[in-house]
């Protein structure tokens, strides 16, 4: 992927947060029954970034599965704030650019993310 490209993908990624701000101002009623799921959901997504970065480091399938499972639990106990993602699937991001399609499915991964934890910020 060239180094332009790149840039553009990690400047979209990164567009997730002010959009979802902007979503969020118009849509204030329905984000007070929906936080608990969006809790939910930035859980998952940093879950599934750090399973695709796992995936990407191609280890042993036994010793990935272990480390998966590990930094699961370990995370969902820690329950970080939302905003704590962001530089974690950064790095996830950075470490796969050479590997393209890992690359776009964190870079979304990352979009998403953005979305939903704008909403918990109001």
């Amino acid at each position: 992927m060239e180094i332009l490209n790149f840039i553009l993908a990690l400047i979209v990624s990164f567009l997730g947060y002010p959009i979802g701000m902007f979503i969020a101002n118009y849509t204030k009623e329905e984000l007070k029954h929906g936080k608990k799921y969006f809790i939910i959901l930035t859980q998952i997504l940093v879950i599934i970034a750090l399973i695709f970065f796992i995936y990407s480091i191609q280890l042993n399938i036994y010793l990935s599965i272990v480390i998966a499972l590990a930094l699961t639990v370990l995370f969902l106990k820690i329950n970080p704030k939302p905003l704590i993602g962001y530089p974690l699937m950064t790095l996830f991001c950075i470490l796969n650019i050479r590997n393209d399609s890992i690359f776009i499915i964190l870079a979304s991964i990352i979009f998403i993310y953005g979305l939903a934890s704008s909403a918990l910020k109001k």
